[in-house]
């Protein structure tokens, strides 16, 4: 194929779901042409103008039988991107093994979430917004309005979508954040700085899922 330009607070998943949807994220980063790329960057942490190397595909082709006379239809579904979030009660515990319906561009997708509370789902790529209801709660979910990961609105609104409580996605990294920040490093067995650090970064952007 050719190189392609990372979009606005594009991942790596979202990149691929939008050029090449046939293709898995993870050989597009181990591949050759984006070694360079990868030493200075996560799937998680790319920046506007990044250039990925998509190689090319050979067409797949499908025969259908069809008489003369007769009409086909074909139905194309639209291209979709991985969501995963971590559900929490306002306690702070996990929304564990509890049957959830998510809400998105008018349909519904049901399903159970994980041991730990982890709902993880297909939504269509275009989906900017979603609502999830589970165990007698509702919450209004930001999907692709979100600012990059590496920016502090960016964390605070994942952190906030993950159930921890950053106050306003102001862009301003005060106490509240901070106890945000140094509560998911807690959860996710890392040094609780309450800085966000590469590290905490790339948790954060591998349990949020973009």
């Amino acid at each position: 194929m050719a190189y392609v330009e990372v979009l606005h607070s594009e991942t790596l998943k979202e990149l691929v779901a939008r050029a090449a949807p046939g293709y898995d994220y993870l050989a597009i980063r181990d591949h050759g042409k984006n070694a360079h790329l990868f030493k200075s960057r996560s799937e998680y942490l790319l920046k506007t103008g990044d250039m990925v190397w998509i190689p090319d595909e050979p067409p797949e082709h499908r025969w259908f039988p069809v008489s003369r006379g007769e009409s086909a239809k074909f139905v194309f579904s639209k291209a979709k991107r991985p969501f995963k979030i971590l559900l929490r009660y306002p306690d702070g515990g996990p929304v564990e093994s509890k049957p959830f319906v998510l809400t998105v561009e008018d349909a519904q997708v049901e399903g159970t979430t994980d041991s730990e509370g982890m709902l993880d789902v297909q939504v269509p790529f275009t989906a900017t917004q979603a609502e999830v209801t589970v165990d007698g709660y509702r919450k209004k979910l930001e999907i692709g309005a979100l600012e990059p990961l590496h920016t502090a609105k960016g964390y605070q609104a994942r952190l906030r979508n993950l159930g921890y409580a950053t106050g306003p996605i102001d862009g301003i990294v005060g106490p509240k954040t901070r106890a945000a920040i140094r509560a998911f490093q807690r959860d996710a067995e890392l040094e609780q700085s309450g800085r966000m650090n590469d590290d905490t970064l790339q948790a954060l952007g591998a349990r949020h899922g973009c």
